[in-house]
């Protein structure tokens, strides 16, 4: 179960005009404005739920994740993610999940996907039957077989966002996946099963509310608003 509530970030930025002489006057007087990322952020998501945390640029989507793995630690507020506080026991907690980052891939650009997935099995520590298990079954659901030998730079972003679900899964969590800026349409076409499309919407005037979109649940429309 993962639970926030009264979650708030702020981040203090420097702000000059542009010039010679703005950059030498803040060497001696410096601007700074503050960023509210979130603000009072409250929800609670159960086991088994599957959510989209949907919002425009700025709305604080990626900050949410981040405090949600343990990178980042809020300023406000109480976050719990099966019963840990993820950025003070940041070790056994990334054990425990997968994410990925849209703008920041686990995979080496310029080797076969496949020597990545091994790289990762020595970094997470997984035995060799295990790996081998994951990799067959993740292979067969995400339709990997002509992508593993592959160089990530060469796959198309469809393509790499698969093998970077798949990288996040290798170490078997048991426990959830979260994905940051997850505006694509995946399909994996190896099996009519997994035909489903995962697409999040955007809307201008939805923000961080602490009302996260369960496609499941019925009485709430795709914005994350309460019908």
């Amino acid at each position: 179960m993962i639970t926030m509530e009264h979650v708030c970030k702020s981040y203090k930025i420097a702000k000059r005009n542009a010039g010679f002489g703005e950059a030498l006057k803040a060497l001696f007087h410096r601007e700074y404005e503050v960023i509210r990322a979130l603000d009072n952020v409250t929800f609670t998501i159960g086991d088994g739920e599957m959510v989209g945390y949907i919002g425009p640029n700025g709305a604080g989507k990626s900050s949410t994740i981040k405090i949600l793995s343990g990178i980042l630690t809020p300023d406000h507020g109480t976050v719990l993610v099966d019963g840990r506080v993820p950025y003070k026991d940041r070790i056994r907690h990334v054990q425990e999940i997968g994410v990925v980052f849209g703008q920041r891939s686990q995979l080496w650009w310029d080797v076969p996907v496949i020597d990545s997935f091994e790289l990762l099995k020595d970094i997470y520590s997984i035995t060799e039957p295990l790996y081998r298990q994951s990799l067959e079954e993740l292979t067969e659901l995400l339709n990997l077989t002509e992508l593993l030998r592959s160089p990530a730079r060469q796959l198309s972003l469809g393509q790499r966002m698969r093998c970077e679900i798949a990288a996040s899964l290798l170490h078997r969590t048991g426990r959830r996946v979260e994905a940051c800026r997850p505006r694509l349409h995946i399909k994996a076409e190896s099996d009519p099963r997994h035909h489903r499309d995962t697409h999040y919407p955007r809307h201008a005037g939805h923000r961080s509310t602490g009302k996260p979109y369960h496609p499941d649940r019925k009485g709430t429309d795709p914005y994350g608003r309460y019908t």
